[in-house]
């Protein structure tokens, strides 16, 4: 789970010179939904002083909406999308909805595939690279063996021809 360390966050209605800034998140949510592979809408509450979720009980919090989405495949997880409320005035009183989760998935989906295919496509590439590397090297090796071939060829007649004194078999050779 720590390999899931970058986020991004760029909040729309801030000037871009404040858009670095510490990100806040549910990282249970995330968690529950990295091991479960499955989306997920919760409701937490908030000091917003401090970002830390406490109990219903204590005063000044704010009520908080989340949707988590795994962004994977059957094979690979890379990542989740995580949205929620907090410190985005365009989302003060919007409530997340099923509507808005089926959404959130049908848009993790499209990514994930997104991101398989394209590790399909860097893995395929490769092959293609190693493919030809190959068929090099065996071009490359099959004339370096018939150059071999002739040397040793050559060597065992010059041999020969020497310990027979024919002197035409050493010039052949």
């Amino acid at each position: 789970l720590s390999k899931f360390s970058n986020r991004v966050v760029i909040n729309r209605n801030t000037p871009s010179e404040s858009q670095i800034q510490e990100v806040r998140y549910n990282r249970r949510l995330i968690d529950q939904v990295i091991r479960s592979r499955t989306s997920a809408m919760q409701e937490f509450r908030v000091n917003p002083a401090e970002g830390n979720t406490s109990s219903p009980s204590d005063q000044g919090l704010v009520t908080i909406q989340a949707i988590c989405c795994p962004i994977a495949t059957e094979n690979n997880i890379f990542g989740v999308i995580y949205l929620d409320t907090f410190g985005t005035p365009a989302l003060e009183g919007v409530e997340f909805t099923r509507d808005k989760l089926q959404l959130m998935i049908a848009i993790s989906n499209h990514a994930a595939i997104k991101l398989e295919h394209q590790a399909l496509e860097a893995e395929r590439i490769a092959q293609e690279r190693f493919a030809a590397v190959g068929e090099l090297t065996s071009v490359i090796s099959h004339r370096d063996n018939n150059i071999l071939q002739i040397i040793n060829g050559g060597s065992y007649l010059i041999d020969v021809g020497m310990e027979s004194s024919d002197y035409v078999l050493v010039d052949k050779g």
